[in-house]
């Protein structure tokens, strides 16, 4: 739509009614589709509120605060654009890749790159540790439905009560010093009571105790 509205010389007589006119011409150019005012290279030096919407064919920038109190939506369902947040060090940034779907957080080597302060955080996939992964020592985690709270290492003995995983060198060392039945210290014997014989209904079974030299 191409705006076009009464001219007025210096010396005409200006009627209510051709203002009204100018004023309607104005109004339906506004509110015609797309229904907003197109800038070209405009500059906004205080606050502007738009109400209905702003479309943006080129760049946009920002250099103050930005207040948004609705929806931000970048893209439309199936066909997306990427996101970066930048930090204070270079390279550093937050990226939604949206050609591989995938958010990305590049960070500094031996600092957190994220940090949920408060609340929990649910992985409904397979959660991959490339680099390792780090649980705090009295801090309760669950593992296959299990409340842990500590992990017991070599040359720490536990007793079927503690809520804790164990290393393969705590589970050695636990065998090497107590025996199975009773807790008593046998040093380096391994010795197996049998209160009833055994059998898995194959042929195999235990008769009596086991003791085992090591």
């Amino acid at each position: 739509m191409t705006l076009s509205v009464n001219d007025f010389t210096a010396g005409d007589v200006i009627t209510a009614s051709a203002m009204n006119t100018n004023f309607a011409t104005i109004e339906g150019y506004v509110n015609s589709s797309p229904g907003l005012a197109q800038l070209t290279g405009a500059t906004f030096s205080g606050a502007v509120t738009f109400s209905a919407g702003l479309t943006s064919t080129g760049g946009t920038t920002a250099l103050g605060t930005t207040n948004i109190t609705g929806e931000v939506n970048v893209g439309t369902s199936g066909s997306g654009h990427d996101v970066y947040f930048h930090s204070a060090t270079a390279s550093d940034n937050l990226h939604w890749d949206a050609s591989d779907e995938k958010l990305v957080i590049t960070g500094t080597a031996g600092q957190d790159a994220l940090h949920v302060a408060a609340g929990n955080a649910t992985f409904a996939g397979l959660l991959t540790a490339n680099g390792g992964l780090t649980l705090q020592d009295g801090d309760t985690f669950t593992f296959d439905g299990e409340s842990l709270t500590d992990c017991i290492d070599t040359g720490e003995t536990w007793t079927r009560t503690n809520s804790a995983i164990a290393t393969v060198g705590a589970i050695i060392d636990q065998f090497l010093q107590y025996d199975v039945d009773g807790g008593t210290a046998q040093g380096a014997t391994l010795y197996i009571q049998a209160s009833a014989p055994y059998s898995d209904g194959d042929g195999a079974g235990v008769k009596g105790d086991i003791w085992i030299d090591t």
